[in-house]
């Protein structure tokens, strides 16, 4: 059942087993998931069904770290980032899981193989074929080997999921609600949660258990916001909550132009989802974090005007539009804080300082010199690497401006092929872009140690009976994948942990 909780009475707070913050693709399947288990559930949305300007605006804020859209990067309705999301599908590498010695704070609190349950079960969830496509050979050398993205239609939570949630006898799903607050007991037991509407109606919920499930930017402003008020210090007890924000920093590279469209490259390139990655075997004798690069649009050569000059008059082959994707390595100074302004609902605003630091440096510099090497050794494409990069020593790690390079060129995601590229490099008209969702994690991030993580393996907070988080902001390190498929496959493992009965 949905409800528009600006329509909900005052005088009583809402009794219910378990609360879910946040209504989109962790919100929606952990809900999903419980119904039908004899719990009554709760699915609390800021937003309504349609985006509207006024709520989206609580999603402003302040970036003073490298340049970063903190409201373009969310959808703030039903349905959440969802509404927005591409599609990409690719599960998290067994390596993204494991300590790695040169990169502090890496290693998650269970292995790969926790989650590949979880994964077999998320396909459906997100639309995928009961059986994964099958990875090309793959025609390069190491260090670099094939890596697959799958497609999701992308599958839009809200449109999807929208009747199951209204069939659903023991889920209420309440509409333009947002969480103020958390009031907890001493023996670290939430006991309610104050939620406020646009309109200035304010209510109550009571549960058993509560779960934060609002994005890995917004998960910590709540934590960071409860915490003020908590009296008894288990919210954010090691001053955790905020820190080690990660993303996925990527810049386009240029192009990859083969000599004709029957080459290995060619065909490798031209089948949706195929791309690459470095090796676990280079990633560690570098001591580097993961990257990879991934095609973002097949064209003519003589479809971009100007660009078949800047090759060899043999070459007229197709392109690729490539971009490297890298991992940000978890840092605690890269961080979300509470601003000194506020909004409409009188909540203080999120300040962002994203950093990247000198490994990230050395992971990008390292990637771009073993393509560019690898490329040379073809005799079947040359690489056009775009203005803004020429010039750039990837010999030497630490002169690479960072800001130039991962903030001005930052997330945009053309509706057509390439029509950044087109713009940026050819002064075409692209008035078709858009701003893409991002992704943002790391921020409540998991680890059994409370002073080395927010929540625990079970995504319960420490200090806590009965307050969750999950999604992208429990992930302890980020890899190269895209994290939706990961947000799902963990909201099932919990569902599965929320089965069972309260602890006492």
């Amino acid at each position: 059942m949905f409800v528009d909780s600006r329509t909900l009475p005052v005088a009583e707070p809402i009794e219910t087993d378990i609360c879910i913050v946040g209504a989109g693709a962790a919100g929606i399947t952990l809900a999903l998931e419980l119904a039908g288990t004899g719990q009554r559930i709760a699915l609390v949305e800021s937003g309504g069904f349609e985006a509207e300007p006024r709520t989206q605006d609580l999603y402003q804020g302040e970036s003073v770290g490298l340049d970063y859209r903190l409201s373009d990067t969310r959808s703030r309705y039903f349905g959440g980032t969802t509404n927005l999301w591409g599609g990409a599908c690719r599960p998290f590498d067994e390596f993204d899981f494991v300590r790695r010695d040169w990169i502090a704070d890496s290693g998650w609190p269970f292995p790969r193989a926790t989650l590949l349950p979880y994964y077999e079960r998320a396909r459906p969830c997100l639309e995928l074929p009961e059986e994964p496509d099958t990875l090309l050979p793959f025609p390069w050398q190491p260090p670099w080997e094939g890596a697959l993205w799958e497609p999701s239609p992308p599958t839009r939570f809200a449109e999807r999921y929208r009747d199951a949630l209204r069939q659903a006898r023991d889920v209420n799903v309440l509409l333009h609600a947002n969480l103020l607050d958390l009031r907890s007991s001493q023996t670290g037991v939430i006991e309610r949660a104050r939620f406020g509407s646009l309109g200035g109606r304010h209510f109550t919920v009571s549960a058993g258990r509560y779960v934060l499930a609002c994005g890995g930017l917004e998960n910590a402003r709540l934590l960071l916001i409860a915490s003020r008020g908590d009296g008894n210090g288990f919210l954010n007890a090691y001053d955790l909550a905020g820190r080690f924000f990660m993303e996925h920093p990527s810049v386009r590279i240029g192009y990859l132009v083969h000599d004709h469209a029957a080459t290995p490259q060619a065909i490798y390139f031209d089948r949706g989802g195929h791309s690459f990655r470095l090796s676990d075997t280079c990633q560690s004798s570098e001591r580097i974090g993961a990257a990879g690069c991934y095609p973002s649009g097949y064209l003519n050569l003589v479809d971009v005007p100007g660009l078949a000059n800047a090759f060899d008059p043999h070459i007229r082959g197709p392109l690729t539009v490539m971009r490297l994707v890298f991992e940000q390595t978890p840092d605690r100074a890269s961080r979300l804080l509470l601003d000194d302004t506020y909004d409409e609902l009188g909540q203080p605003r999120p300040r962002l300082d994203w950093r990247l630091n000198d490994l990230d440096r050395r992971t990008y510099a390292a990637a771009m010199r073993l393509l560019t090497a690898q490329v040379s050794r073809s005799r079947e494409a040359r690489l056009w690497i775009r203005p803004m990069l020429r010039g750039t020593d990837f010999s030497r790690p630490e002169a690479i401006p960072l800001d130039l390079h991962f903030s001005r060129d930052f997330k945009v995601m053309p509706m057509t092929a390439d029509s950044e590229a087109l713009s940026y490099d050819h002064g075409i008209d692209t008035s078709r872009m858009h701003a893409a969702p991002s992704h943002h994690m790391g921020t409540t991030r998991m680890h059994d140690d409370p002073r080395r993580g927010v929540v625990d393996s079970d995504c319960l907070l420490h200090g806590s009976r009965n307050l969750y988080v999950t999604g992208s902001s429990c992930f302890p390190t980020s890899g190269i994948s895209n994290p939706t498929y990961t947000i799902v496959a963990m909201a099932l493992k919990l569902a599965d942990h929320l089965r069972q009965p309260l602890r006492s």
